[in-house]
């Protein structure tokens, strides 16, 4: 029976068909260059269908001089030599090149002693130090995060830290894709490699891969640059979700290298177009709070039953019935799935049939409710709501939703994807709601509403 990864690792065992079909291709032609390294190399997954394809007489040769692999579990040490002796390596050459090691905190000099510069293929452990902190089985592994790691965020950028400062000339990494495309938790890792490497190649897998974790990876090929230097890196990326597609990424120094930038570029450009102050929910403490003698129907976003969210009535006083009726937009964060369901903002009243949405405990996943300071009319309201989803959408399909954040692995149309609470509050400001006419509105407005939507963003874009 195959093993499974062990987690409290942060341990995914690798798919051979991930191997087959997009490492191999881009290993192959110069595996005979290098030192071939697999620093956790768990059951031997990334490695043996390589070898598979290195002849038979020259594969114990190959595995001798140019082959080093390394697990912290011995268990898995052991499976990897099996494996490797059913291909036809001799068990003393099998039991010398796979080495019980802990590689993120031992980092091995022997591939670097070989003569060849180094190649490490491999899928690191993912577990992310939040997650380290907040759980005494993992804790242990926060002594990783010290000296010249400091500041990073996960176990896999330890890993891609360690190669950079031991000079590895080539990698292939299985990683989280929130390398390319996440802010604050990734700018560190990707501004130490990217530096000092350039992407020769790149998978986004939008489709689950792991048994046992729904994190959506990346396969990316690296190469070691001459000197380092800080510049735009330009290269083709291939994305398997619902549909197989090509595009070119392109990731900027001045942007942090984060992928989907142009969102980022769309803000700055557009960015104080209105005065509006944004807070997110309706809280239940505040209807508790404010009681009083007016009747309201809400859906309660933290009561899902039967397919739909329960309703109930309050009895709010006259500041709170002013607060909910004058902010009927909610934001959507989650694509459902369907064309109708896809993230932005929309009006209670026509989605849910009630005056507000209330929440006891606050979900960035659930229906919330915007209030926005100055109050706007009943008719900018819905102005804003249909601008801002004309904008998201010219956004998604500029950058093929890269600036989003898949969120979960379904059947649909599209790859699902979950929009920002900071993301939403900025494409808001950038809402001309201040500078526009309100017959150039209505006029917007009705472009809109009847899908002239190229024409809809030119005319409000100029203003």
């Amino acid at each position: 029976m195959k093993a499974v990864g062990n987690r409290n690792y942060g341990e995914h065992l690798t798919p051979g068909r991930i191997v087959r079909e997009y490492i191999v291709p881009w290993a192959l032609p110069e595996l005979f260059s290098y030192a071939i390294v697999d620093m956790f190399c768990g059951e031997g997954d990334m490695i043996i269908p390589l070898l598979e394809q290195v002849p038979a007489e020259k594969r114990a040769a190959f595995v001798s001089e140019r082959v080093w692999l390394y697990d912290i579990q011995e268990r898995m040490v052991s499976r990897t030599v099996d494996r490797l002796v059913s291909i036809g390596i001799p068990g003393r050459i099998a039991e010398s090149k796979v080495t019980v090691r802990d590689t993120l905190e031992h980092y091995p000099a022997e591939p670097r002693r070989s003569g060849f510069p180094v190649f490490h293929i491999t899928n690191p452990p993912y577990m992310y130090l939040g997650y380290i902190r907040k759980n005494s089985s993992s804790r242990a592994l926060y002594r990783y995060f010290s000296g010249g790691n400091r500041g990073l965020q996960d176990l896999y950028q330890v890993s891609m830290n360690n190669d950079s400062s031991n000079g590895v000339e080539r990698m292939i990494y299985i990683i989280p894709s929130n390398f390319l495309y996440a802010s604050s938790g990734s700018n560190l890792i990707r501004e130490t490699i990217l530096k000092n490497y350039q992407v020769r190649d790149a998978v986004v897998l939008e489709r689950q891969v792991f048994k046992n974790t729904g994190f959506n990876v990346s396969i990316l090929q690296l190469q070691r640059k001459k000197h380092p230097v800080d510049e735009t890196q330009t290269f083709m990326a291939r994305k398997i979700g619902n549909a197989d597609s090509s595009r070119e990424m392109v990731l900027t120094p001045s942007n942090g290298y984060r992928a989907g930038g142009y969102f980022d570029i769309f803000i700055n450009a557009h960015e104080g177009a209105n005065s509006l102050n944004v807070k997110y929910y309706l809280r239940s403490t505040e209807v508790r709070n404010s009681p009083g003698n007016h009747l309201l129907k809400v859906m309660d976003a933290n009561r899902f039953e039967a397919g739909r969210y329960m309703v109930q009535e309050i009895q709010v006083n006259d500041s709170l019935l002013h607060r909910i009726m004058a902010n009927p937009i909610y934001v959507r964060t989650l694509d459902s799935g369907s064309q109708a369901g896809r993230a932005g903002l929309a009006i209670i009243k026509d989605d849910f049939g009630v005056d507000g949405i209330m929440a006891e405990k606050t979900y960035r996943t659930h229906p919330i409710q915007l209030f926005i300071d100055p109050l706007l009319t009943h008719e900018d309201s819905i102005f804003l709501a249909r601008a801002f989803n004309l904008y998201l959408e010219h956004l998604r399909q500029i950058t093929d939703s890269e600036f989003m954040t898949t969120y979960k692995y379904s059947g649909a149309p599209y790859t699902r994807k979950y929009l920002g609470l900071i993301q939403a509050k900025k494409l808001i400001s950038t809402i001309p709601m201040d500078s526009i006419p309100e017959s150039r509105k209505a006029e917007i407005l009705g472009l809109i509403e009847s899908e002239n939507h190229e024409e809809a963003f030119s005319a409000l874009s100029e203003n």
